[in-house]
Order: C-alpha cells, then sequence, then structure tokens
C-alpha cells in the first residue's frame, strides 16, 4: 500500500526523466552524424576557428563523443536533477497540504515510512541511470557505430554511487523545508554552485588530491574510455556511500523528532 502511494506520487517525476534521458541520449546518438558535419562546415568556413583539445578525438572517438556530451555533461545534469527532484515529498511535504496525520496514522513506524519513501526515489532513479545502458549501445548501431555494453553499464554504476550524495541531500532538504517548491529550488541551486565550483578543474585545472575525493561530477563523469568497472576508485565509492548514510541519518532524526500537529 506505502509502496504505490509513493510511486503514485512521484510516478510524474519519473516518467519526465524517462522523457528528458531518452530525448537526450537519442539526440546525441542520433545526430552524432549531422554534428560532425556541422563542424566540418564550420572550419571550411573558418579555417582559424579555436577548436578545443579534446574534439579531435571527440571527431574519431565515438565513445568519447558520447561520454563528452552525455556521461560527462548535459546528461549527468539532467541526472542529477532528476535526482533531486525524485527526493521531492513524503512525510513533510504532507504536513503543508494537511494529510500528514492520515499517513501517520496508519499502523507502520515512522521509519518504515521515511525509509519506503525513500527506497521508491532511489529506485525510479536507479531506472533512470540503467535507460541509457539500453538506448546508446542499440542506437549506436542503428548509425553504424560500436559502442559497448560494459561502458554503459560502467557509466551508470558512476552514476548511481556519485548521484545517491545528490539525492539524499534532496532528502536532507525536503526534511527541513516543508514547501515543495522551496525544498527543490534550494536543492537545484547548491547542485548549480556546486558543479560551478568544479566547473574549472572539468576543463583541465590542475585539482588538488584532496578535493578529488569531493568531486562528484568527476567521480559520476568516469573516464571516457574504460569498458572495465574501474573508473570509480575506492576512497570516492566509500566516502559518497559514507556521505550518503550520514545525510540519510540525519534527515531521518529530524522526521523522528517533528511533531506533525503544529500545523
Amino acid at each position: 500500500m506505502l509502496f504505490h502511494k509513493y510511486w503514485l506520487e512521484t510516478r510524474t517525476r519519473f516518467y519526465i526523466g524517462i522523457l528528458v534521458i531518452s530525448a537526450l541520449c537519442l539526440f546525441f546518438v542520433l545526430g552524432q552524424p549531422w554534428i560532425l558535419k556541422q563542424w566540418a562546415l564550420d572550419e571550411i568556413r573558418d579555417p582559424n576557428i579555436y577548436n578545443p583539445p579534446w574534439i579531435i578525438r571527440a571527431k574519431n572517438d565515438f565513445t568519447f563523443f558520447i561520454w563528452r556530451f552525455l556521461y560527462n555533461n548535459l546528461l549527468q545534469l539532467a541526472w542529477v536533477l532528476l535526482t533531486i527532484m525524485l527526493a521531492i515529498g513524503g512525510i513533510s511535504q504532507e504536513l503543508e497540504k494537511g494529510t500528514s496525520l492520515f499517513t501517520l496514522s496508519l499502523p507502520v513506524t515512522r521509519f518504515k515510512l521515511f525509509s519506503l519513501r525513500i527506497l521508491v526515489g532511489f529506485l525510479e532513479a536507479v531506472a533512470l541511470a540503467l535507460l541509457p545502458v539500453i538506448i546508446v549501445p542499440l542506437f549506436s548501431a542503428l548509425i553504424g557505430q560500436d559502442y559497448s555494453f560494459l561502458v554503459a553499464v560502467n557509466h551508470a554504476v558512476l552514476f548511481i554511487t556519485g548521484g545517491l550524495v545528490f539525492y539524499s541531500l534532496g532528502i536532507l532538504i525536503n526534511t527541513l523545508i516543508k514547501s515543495e517548491a522551496t525544498a527543490f529550488f534550494i536543492s537545484l541551486g547548491m547542485v548549480i554552485v556546486y558543479y560551478f565550483l568544479f566547473q574549472p578543474y572539468s576543463e583541465g585545472m590542475h585539482e588538488p588530491r584532496l578535493l578529488k575525493y569531493f568531486d562528484l561530477p568527476a567521480i559520476i563523469g568516469g573516464n571516457g574510455g574504460k569498458a572495465e568497472l574501474t573508473s570509480l576508485n575506492l576512497v570516492p565509492f566509500v566516502s559518497c556511500c559514507v556521505v550518503s548514510f550520514l545525510l540519510l541519518l540525519i534527515s531521518y532524526y529530524f522526521v523522528k523528532n517533528q511533531d506533525f500537529n503544529d500545523k
């Protein structure tokens, strides 16, 4: 019953996620030949046009092309924002709507209410992370390109691991703030600031060793050419899991001690 309730609560966001992720993957996979032609035309029109160092590899390496535009860029950003959307909701937001007392009157503990809500959103986020595993290799074959299934799985694992931190952060903010819109926009702002701070390192700026363990964009993006599940080092992996657990633990502390009769 509760699982179905939370599915109904989040299914619209999940369907939006399917559309967004599918559209991004299809555009850059099926549109790759067109994008390469546009680059060639631009060079013909302006022989002195500036080309960033990565563009030569992107022209000749389809796997790198997909990584550059999807896994390390637009797809990653879209998926992180979607995990934030899936984190919104639950008992705290029901307090604002006036339905929290009904939910709390059900014969289940607050921990079960809290954990099931998290589980539903997390499973939806995992499903969205796995969607490119099907789309990218399948439609790459349609344009005569070979994209390894293992590479797609590798990126899905990285998305789930690093994205769990953003999802847990969304849960915490969602727990502290009763308004869904306010919770979402605060989470969105924090994500934008976070990516802005780490943007120079993604463009080649030297990154201090300590910061590498907190560089979630780099952890989620992984390596553009590896097929093995080795892009995620043990320390960042453990760090992501520990931080996510602590954020969820703090969230549950507030849910457990919140007075839902004070509306």
